[in-house]
């Protein structure tokens, strides 16, 4: 009794060490990292269980190919911040596939201010591996996350989502 939406998104992701002024590699922290996807996706809504199932896999690159370096340097040189220095040693070329699979459950509602659902999440692939699992709250003036339908009504909320998570591999760690 679950309706389905699927989609196709493009995902950039960027990181870098806290010093992105130096030239050297940076030990003690992360390296320089970006990688770019093409995300295909399905989310089924079961509304009667207040359920959400979110699928996807992402195919993409890693590494110099992902324009990170070009992107933050251009945004650095727009806005006048300092040149990041660091990508020279960002991680090398590779191919992403990863797989994600996550599910969210309403566990409890006080009519349009308050909620708290669980969710659960696992990855598998070249980029990401790993799990995780927690609650999110929200308070304010919330939607009904579990409509089917689109409801673009105004919110305005604070949110919080605590999370237990489980690193397997991180390509943007190597």
């Amino acid at each position: 009794n679950a309706e389905s939406v699927y989609g196709l998104s493009l995902e950039h992701i960027g990181f870098t060490p806290g010093n992105i002024g130096s030239e050297a590699i940076q030990f003690q922290d992360r390296p320089f990292a970006s990688a770019i996807m093409l995300k295909s996706f399905k989310t089924s809504i079961n509304e009667k269980k207040k359920t959400r199932l979110s699928s996807s896999l992402n195919l993409g690159v890693i590494g110099p190919v992902a324009f990170g370096e070009w992107m933050q340097v251009s945004i650095h040189e727009v806005t006048g911040n300092i040149i990041p220095q660091g990508w020279p040693n960002q991680i090398q070329n590779d191919v992403v596939i990863n797989y994600e699979v996550s599910l969210e459950k309403q566990l409890y509602r006080y009519k349009n201010m308050f909620a708290v659902r669980s969710n659960a999440m696992a990855r598998l692939g070249t980029l990401f591996t790993g799990a995780n699992v927690g609650v999110n709250m929200s308070v304010g003036i919330i939607n009904e996350p579990f409509k089917s339908k689109a409801n673009n009504k105004f919110q305005l909320y604070l949110y919080a989502q605590p999370l237990l998570n489980v690193v397997g591999y991180d390509a943007t760690l190597q």
